[in-house]
């Protein structure tokens, strides 16, 4: 029975008030998923209306029935009846086979299943319909939701992977599976700080923006529908009642009528029965956020702000940001879930919020609005006054701005759009990559990489709005329809300055690897002498060595890379599977072999355990493609890889270079570069390829990571941290920038900051890293007692030795710091942060120890360790500038 017997008879009054569809629309709505509750008002609606068309098998009862009764037994009924649907575990649907039940509710139930063709391992969430729920209306809001997921490819957005029907005709679901907590109990359970809650919640509203850019409101965002998954990445899910904001049947399913939803999630347009728009999802994100921050949903109106019930102190003006979403009215909310995104992220680095000037602007216009002629008549005066000081007082030179005018030959090209049914979003993305690397090649061109590019799939922005966030001074814009064997391309290159189209071709031509080839290289030929660049000498933009032969194999291929691109472990394992099918299906595919090999080495570095072999396995795939296409780039970045993870530094460092020559462009090869070098003692270099790799993908966060270290070492940590400060780059999924400012903080003396910034801040691959170098600024504050207690706690974890070492000296245990430095023997496991540290930092603390010959002896281990050569003679400490010290 239901906590209260009121409650059904209350939803029993109030849906009297609906006929049709809209009756059994709002009925579902209010029941929120219980079965029996809503059997319940059904059985008594068919006594109202003398009906014995619901559940027909089961006799009407009498009036005088008692409602707990009724109840009771509906509710054994309804059981015995999902009991009898159930699927039991070993129940095998299409490729997977169940494993459990999840979860049941008035849609359908959610099993956990696993492959079980024997094509590799995977673990999903299925959902599959109740026939109970299996009629028109139903089974059409079911559908729906499949081809909404199909829609909506985006990493935190729970992925459609399947569907199909059971044996008994009941449509299900295969989705990605999330193992978790919802955001809210995830954020308790963790005790996690207010920063990580306001980086949970920007993915959160990124993901909805994305959704509304494919035309799809949500309408039931709370915390259920929101997990997060194991490895703290955000999904999410249950597209059930969602709304497309385009024509069509599906969307027919909620033009009128009540919407569905859960009231009290619901936004205030939603429970005035108003069509819901992305507004109403802003609404709903506003109280997840205020859920997140108080500890629990809003009471009143205006509501208290969330700070002050929650009792702890937010970033910034976190306030105004939730109080803004929470508007009563749409058009005072957010723009956009982006722009709340955006906001948040003022909060997060302490930049000036647009929800507090908003809202200023909101009531001034109120205000004007009332006393609209005694303004208009203030206004004037002020015109007057300001026109006179204007006109007649002294003036101050203006400031030069910096223009940030593009270069004449910068290109972005856009993700390319599938048109149509039968056009497939992985081969549409093959086209728009390759076009991408080839265009790299052209000499005087400067390409975007497609890290960059890839987030304005879809966008909202305006062609001068993406233009300057890219700093290019053209975009490219294209499409893919695929119609049986033959394929159109249309492509137009636009002016962001005004947005108009400047040229457009189209390029029709049979659907065979060759052709597809060939016209990515007429495609790229055309574009270079509309932006007359210079095409390189040797080839007019040939076909990439040994090119796929099989069309599937390229699109596994095209698919592998989109989720290896994503950098996330499960995303990273399939990618592999997707890789080596490829290369099963086409063995002559230098880009399967060379996927192969960069996904295990990913895979290893990111700390995920393989099978035995898995690194011998890459170091095959490697050599296969360089022995197929001697001439491709990416094939000896494939092999730098695995020499990285040997320890054979100097091999490393020799194929990336020998990347570069190939394809000097390509912003995965300058990253690596830059990393390697830095790593194997050449600064210089590293910054040199940082450098390029942010100028060809400027939105990515890891090149601009490596650029801002590379600054540091080279003795410019100003300008490091004006890189970090300057840059419009969202932090909230790159921690590393956080330990790198607090490094850079340090090297400019500004130590209480450095030891604030680094507390709890935790970087896997740095190890203690973040931890040691707190420790250091508290020395430098004089905190000795703070800093012994956090070097007993670098001792139990196990810390690396130099920096231990590290922690001795700013002490002043100078003996027992050089016993830690000469009892390192190993430098390969989990050493990067340390041999940073030994090659380029805190000479304030090390001083002339690093011209000691113990300290030579040090990094010759270091080198020795990597196969690389002796160490050179160390910069002295004017060599480099001090805490504290201009550029």
């Amino acid at each position: 029975m239901p906590s209260d017997w009121q409650k059904a008879d209350q939803i029993f009054n109030r849906v009297l008030e609906y006929e049709g569809a809209d009756r059994d629309t709002f009925l579902v709505t209010c029941c929120e998923g219980d079965v029996a509750l809503e059997a319940v008002i059904r059985r008594y609606l068919a006594l109202a209306e003398n009906s014995t068309d619901f559940l027909e098998d089961t006799p009407v009862p009498p009036a005088d029935t008692d409602p707990e009764s009724l109840y009771q037994a509906i509710q054994q009924g309804v059981s015995e009846k999902e009991a009898s649907l159930a699927l039991q575990p070993g129940t095998q649907l299409g490729a997977y086979r169940i494993t459990a039940l999840i979860d049941s509710g008035g849609m359908g139930s959610v099993y956990e299943a696993e492959r079980a063709d024997g094509q590799y391992q995977q673990r999903v969430a299925i959902k599959v319909m109740h026939s109970v729920q299996a009629e028109a209306q139903g089974m059409q809001r079911f559908l729906r939701e499949r081809q909404i997921l199909a829609d909506l490819e985006h990493p935190n957005i729970a992925r459609l992977l399947d569907g199909g029907t059971t044996d008994d005709e009941r449509p299900f679901l295969v989705m990605e599976y999330v193992k978790g907590q919802d955001i809210v109990t995830h954020c308790a359970n963790g005790d996690l700080p207010s920063q990580d809650r306001l980086r949970l919640m920007q993915r959160v509203c990124k993901a909805v923006h994305f959704a509304h850019t494919r035309g799809v409101v949500h309408r039931d965002l709370k915390p259920g529908n929101i997990m997060v998954n194991e490895a703290g990445d955000v999904k999410l899910l249950d597209f059930g009642i969602a709304q497309l904001q385009s024509g069509g049947p599906a969307a027919d399913l909620t033009g009128t009528g009540p919407a569905l939803m859960t009231p009290a999630h619901a936004s205030p347009e939603q429970l005035r029965r108003q069509p819901a728009s992305p507004a109403s999802d802003v609404y709903q994100l506003g109280l997840v956020l205020y859920h997140l921050l108080a500890g629990r949903l809003p009471v009143g109106e205006p509501p208290r702000p969330p700070t002050e019930v929650g009792g702890a102190g937010r970033p910034c003006d976190i306030d105004w940001v939730c109080l803004k979403a929470l508007a009563t009215e749409p058009g005072d909310r957010y723009e956009s879930a982006q722009a709340m995104a955006d906001d948040i992220d003022n909060c997060l680095s302490g930049r000036p919020i647009v929800a507090r000037h908003t809202s200023l602007l909101g009531k001034a216009g109120r205000l004007a609005s009332r006393h609209r002629y005694a303004l208009a008549s203030l206004l004037a005066l002020v015109l007057v006054i300001i026109g006179m000081v204007f006109f007649t007082g002294p003036q101050e030179p203006r400031a030069p701005q910096r223009t940030g005018v593009a270069e004449d030959h910068s290109i972005a090209i856009l993700p390319f759009t599938a048109v149509g049914e039968g056009t497939s979003e992985p081969l549409s993305a093959g086209i728009h990559g390759d076009l991408l690397l080839r265009l790299a090649d052209v000499s005087d061109l400067k390409v975007i990489a497609r890290q960059s590019v890839r987030q304005y799939q879809a966008s909202a922005d305006s062609p001068r709005q993406i233009a300057q966030a890219l700093h290019v001074r053209w975009l490219l814009e294209g499409s893919v329809q695929q119609h049986d064997d033959q394929i159109n391309i249309m492509v137009q290159l636009i002016d962001p300055n005004d947005g108009a189209q400047v040229w457009t071709e189209q390029y029709r031509r049979s659907l065979g690897v060759n052709d597809l080839f060939a016209v990515q290289g007429e495609i790229a030929d055309d574009i270079a002498e509309k932006l007359q660049a210079r095409i390189p000498r040797e080839a007019v933009h040939p076909p990439p060595s040994k090119p796929a032969t099989d069309l599937e194999a390229y699109r596994l291929y095209v698919q592998g890379r989109t989720l290896l691109d994503m950098r996330e472990t499960a995303e990273m394992r399939q990618a592999l599977a997707l890789f080596r099918e490829a290369a099963r299906k086409d063995p002559d595919y230098a880009m399967a072999w060379v996927g192969v090999a960069d996904a295990i080495t990913l895979l290893i570095d990111y700390g995920t355990e393989l099978p035995p072999g898995a690194l011998e396995e890459a170091e095959t795939a490697a050599d296969r493609a360089v022995e197929l296409a001697p001439d491709l780039g990416e094939a000896y970045g494939a092999i730098g890889g695995v020499n990285y993870l040997k320890l054979n530094g100097h091999e490393s460092l020799v194929n990336a270079r020998r990347s570069l020559e190939l394809s000097p462009e390509n912003a995965d090869l300058l990253g690596r570069m830059s990393w390697a070098a830095l790593l194997f003692g050449e600064p210089e270099e590293a910054l040199d390829a940082a450098e390029k790799a942010v100028e060809v993908n400027p939105l990515a966060l890891e090149p601009f990571s490596n650029l801002v270290f590379s600054l540091l070492v080279t003795g410019h940590p100003t300008q490091a941290y004006d890189a970090i400060h300057l840059s419009q780059l969202p932090r909230a999924n790159w921690d590393s920038i956080e330990f790198y400012e607090g490094v850079v903080l340090y090297h400019l003396g500004r130590y209480e900051e450095a030891a604030d910034l680094l507390a709890g801040l935790s970087i896997p691959w740095a190890g203690e890293g973040p931890l040691a170098t707190r420790a250091l600024a508290l020395a430098k504050l004089g905190q000795l007692d703070e800093t012994r207690q956090v070097l007993a706690e670098l001792e139990q974890r196990g810390a690396h030795l130099f920096l231990v070492g590290l922690v001795e000296l700013s002490l002043g245990e100078d003996e027992a710091a050089w016993s830690a430095f000469e009892s390192v023997r190993r430098w390969d496991e989990d050493s990067d942060w340390a041999i940073l540290s030994a090659r380029y930092l805190f000479r304030d603390l090390l001083g002339d120890k690093v011209n000691d010959p113990r300290f030579t002896e040090l990094l010759n281990r270091i080198n020795q360790s990597w196969g690389l050569s002796p160490a050179p003679p160390i910069a002295t400490v004017g060599d480099r500038p001090q805490a504290g010290e201009a550029d």
